[in-house]
């Protein structure tokens, strides 16, 4: 397992997802089977380490590694950890990370309130729900998401300049960004009304990096990117 820095107190790493399933291009399916997560560790060190969607090795070295990572830093942060869930899919080891730390200093979950109560199905114990524009610690807001799936949301991180996503924007083939198919979406109605607009309300911030969780993130220039995979207003 590989930590990647992508800017200032921001890094990213991969692990196979342990559900991933080969799927027709364009199916439900149809992600890469190594997912992306997020830890980013903010300049005032008495700030929590903060994780999005994280996943945690399943077995062997890489596990090893990223266990000893972790505790390494939240021993820094003085056990103070904050775990934020992007979308009802994502709880992934949430729960196991928020368990290990429990007892050695504060571990706050974060989630929106349409998918906060099938995370806690999942054993994840979600402290508190959002639902737009929040600050969940210092500078850091959440925004949701309209048009994919309950729960879908974004997370600003000024300080890093970076937007954080979970399935709303997909890394581009060509290296840019793209949209999720219409086949990932509860609603394609409501896809095809509110998807574009609510992204689009997100380009109103500063923000040059943009980290998705299925493809590369865009280290620089992901403002441009995201605006020209969401398209210009009209363009629903």
């Amino acid at each position: 397992m590989d930590l990647v820095v992508l800017c200032s107190g921001l890094s990213r790493w991969t692990v196979p997802h342990p559900d991933w399933r080969p799927s027709p291009p364009g199916s439900p399916g149809d992600w890469d089977r190594d997912v992306g997560c997020v830890l980013y560790e903010a300049p005032d060190p008495d700030e929590p380490l903060l994780l999005v969607d994280p996943l945690a090795p399943q077995e062997g070295d890489a596990a090893v590694a990223f266990w000893q990572m972790l505790d390494e830093r939240v021993q820094r942060r003085r056990g103070a950890v904050v775990l934020v869930v992007l979308n009802s899919f994502h709880h992934r080891s949430a729960g196991l990370i928020a368990q290990r730390y429990a007892a050695s200093g504060a571990v706050a979950v974060w989630a929106h309130a349409d998918a906060a109560d099938r995370h806690r199905g999942f054993g994840v114990p979600v402290t508190s729900s959002f639902r737009d524009d929040p600050e969940l610690a210092k500078g850091i807001r959440a925004y949701s998401i309209e048009g994919l799936c309950p729960g879908e949301s974004a997370l600003y991180l000024p300080a890093a300049g970076a937007l954080i996503v979970a399935d709303s924007l997909l890394g581009g083939r060509d290296g840019g960004l793209r949209l999720p198919p219409i086949t990932w979406a509860r609603d394609p109605v409501r896809y095809r009304e509110a998807l574009r607009p609510s992204l689009r309300r997100l380009l109103a911030l500063p923000f040059d990096c943009v980290v998705v969780s299925h493809g590369a993130p865009i280290v620089l220039g992901g403002h441009d990117a995201m605006a020209a995979a969401v398209g210009p207003a009209g363009q629903e």
